[in-house]
């Protein structure tokens, strides 16, 4: 090939003419080029064609490329054993052992993977080493947009990652995939209402136990998790067995590589957790000191075990709520991380009959609210009596039922009947239940702790005295001065 060079003139001004530059007289050499595979326009190019035109000579041989191609997939589908080079950097005992040893517990992939890399992988595992590579296969899905239809760029149906993200969280997100069916290899259409849910449902309703134990628990408890649940009374014994049920479901499923049937107790836990154990145990922290340390230790024992059983699904939320809990007492064997942490036991619990018991008790609630509904009388206002069919007594706790739904009794008679007849004792009651009301509302106002003591002065139509000690121990009043009054009005002072 031939070309021109400037030799030994390069340093110089090159002159001009009308601005051109001019070369310099130039002399000619001929230089030899090894060929490099290049497309049309010159680029650097192994493919073929290209390819084909290049040889070289080796000892004498001449090399170019076979044009046979062995299917792409065989590299993938070797992955088991060429990803550890494999047999070259074993000895023929590493070579036996690591035969032994191939098959792997689970692989996942996504549904366009079936006669792809899941065929190739046992294709060659089966032909080579005469055993399958896997256990067991998880299957992902198509993830379609909240229309319904395939995610497109040119439909501007998709929602962006990192926006997802920072508005609803990671662990949402994972927490929404992990327990669709989309796990199981069927189409799943992506839903923010559904986020929005879990946050509502899961991780507000864990910040609200948080809360709680932070506001009215009882710190620097010294707690040994496998010994030290504490069953003081119906409910302690309900959230254990709640506790150890939801361990055990989780497992098992994981076990078995169920992924969603695993997360999805999960919601439901939490859920039962707050609205109902932690709403039903509030009142225990003003009974007495062994009820609050009761309730402290088992929530704190819940918390731990469920950042532990949460921690594949909702990674950040398990380590928050771990390190809530080794911050708040002294928990024995804590780890660094919950990461680090074993994978709780399940506990044998021969006696669940508390189960049934409180879902009949809650079975009865839910009727009598919808009966309260029904009457337009709202729950604050107390009534005499619910019924309960007969040879339903022994299988329902009353005192829940009789706080619930703010009545005076419990009785037997043919049906689920609410007693609606208001007497004026029963109403002058309502009356106080809707001034604790605004006074707890008042409290919050001022920015009062639970702790804080007030007093009061109360303007009010009707005669309250008799139930002066009871709004004192509601509200935390040091001192109640009433006025009978036409108009309502109250007045909150700090003690």
């Amino acid at each position: 090939m031939d070309f021109i060079s400037h030799g030994d003139n390069t340093d110089q001004i090159i002159k001009t003419v009308d601005n051109v530059p001019l070369p310099k007289p130039a002399e000619c050499k001929k230089v030899d080029f090894a060929f490099i595979p290049h497309n049309d326009q010159f680029e650097l190019d192994f493919h073929r064609p290209y390819i084909d035109e290049v040889s070289f000579v080796e000892n004498g041989e001449v090399y170019k490329r076979l044009p046979e191609v062995l299917d792409v997939w065989y590299d993938a589908g070797s992955m088991p054993f060429s990803s550890v080079n494999y047999p070259f950097s074993f000895d023929e005992a590493g070579q036996k052992d690591f035969v032994k040893n191939l098959t792997v517990d689970f692989v996942a992939e996504s549904l366009d993977q079936t006669r792809g890399w899941f065929y190739y992988m046992l294709f060659m595992s089966v032909a080579l080493f005469d055993k399958a590579p896997f256990k067991n296969v998880i299957v992902s899905g198509m993830v379609l947009a909240e229309d319904g239809k395939k995610m497109s760029k040119s439909l501007g149906n998709y929602a962006e990652l990192m926006p997802v993200v920072e508005e609803f969280g990671a662990d949402s997100l994972r927490y929404f995939l992990l327990s669709a069916p989309v796990t199981r290899a069927e189409e799943y259409a992506f839903s923010q209402k559904m986020l929005n849910e879990i946050n509502n449902k899961f991780f507000n309703k864990i910040s609200n136990v948080i809360s709680f134990l932070e506001m009215y628990g009882i710190t620097n408890l010294s707690i040994n998790p496998s010994a030290d649940f504490s069953n003081t009374n119906e409910l302690d014994a309900w959230v254990e067995i709640k506790l150890n049920t939801l361990v055990k479901e989780v497992t098992e499923n994981l076990d078995i590589y169920q992924i969603d049937r695993a997360a999805k107790p999960i919601l439901d836990f939490v859920e039962e957790l707050s609205t109902w154990y932690l709403r039903r145990c509030r009142d225990r922290f003003k009974d007495t000191e062994a009820d609050a340390l009761a309730v402290t230790k088992n929530l704190l024992i819940v918390l731990l075990n469920l950042s532990k059983v949460i921690a594949p699904f909702t990674p950040f939320m398990a380590e928050e709520i771990y390190l809530f809990v080794k911050n708040f007492a002294a928990i024995e064997n804590i780890k660094e991380s919950v990461h680090l942490e074993n994978w709780p036991e399940v506990k044998d619990i021969a006696d669940i009959s508390v189960i049934e018991k409180m879902n009949q008790t809650r079975l009865v609630v839910e009727q009598g609210l919808a009966l309260r509904n029904k009457a337009n009388i709202k729950v604050r206002q107390p009534l005499a009596y619910i019924s309960v069919p007969k040879g339903m007594m022994e299988n329902i706790y009353q005192e829940i039922i009789k706080d619930e739904l703010n009545v005076k009794d419990v009785v037997e008679e043919e049906d689920i009947l609410l007693d609606t007849n208001i007497t004026e004792e029963l109403r002058v009651e309502g009356v106080v239940r809707d001034i604790i009301r605004e006074i707890q509302s008042k409290r919050k106002d001022l920015n009062l702790v639970p702790t804080d003591k007030i007093t009061l002065s109360i303007k009010v139509k009707e005669d309250i005295s008799i139930f002066v000690d009871m709004i004192k121990s509601a509200v935390n009043a040091a001192t109640i001065e009433t006025v009978p009054s036409e108009e309502t009005e109250i007045i909150v002072n700090k003690a």
